[in-house]
């Protein structure tokens, strides 16, 4: 059992670890984007990138979550048994790391996708959708 709280200590930590680390690099993507005399790619870019932060960290910790349900089932039908203690942690870990990972970046995609549609017109933001 103390193991099992160290490890989601290490996990819980980690957690904001990486959120520090995805905003450390949307805003260096920002500052690059925003080298004089590029104003247009500084404005789409704060668009951009923020949109792919915000879409990243809240889909991987939706997909997350599920990930980790769908893991320990998954062992219990793929494994034959119910998996108890160490080995249900496991199973949870593998799945929402995944989940977690397919979240992101799918999120984070769509999240860029959407950020990219907005548009500047004389101060105004619109959101221009695909085709218009």
């Amino acid at each position: 059992m103390r193991e099992i709280a160290q490890m989601s200590k290490w996990l819980g930590n980690g957690t904001f670890m990486g959120i520090a680390l995805d905003v450390g690099v949307t805003g260096l993507e920002i500052k690059e984007a925003c080298v004089t005399g590029r104003e247009a790619q500084c404005r789409r870019a704060k668009y951009v990138e923020t949109r792919r932060l915000v879409g990243g960290v809240a889909g991987a910790a939706g997909a997350a979550s599920f990930g980790a349900k769908l893991g320990r089932r998954a062992c219990n039908i793929f494994l034959g048994i119910a998996a108890k203690g160490r080995g249900e942690l496991i199973c949870s870990v593998i799945g929402s790391a995944a989940g977690g990972y397919a979240g992101g970046n799918l999120f984070g995609d769509g999240g860029a996708f959407l950020g990219g549609q907005i548009l500047e017109v004389n101060g105004d933001l619109i959101f221009q959708p695909e085709g218009a």
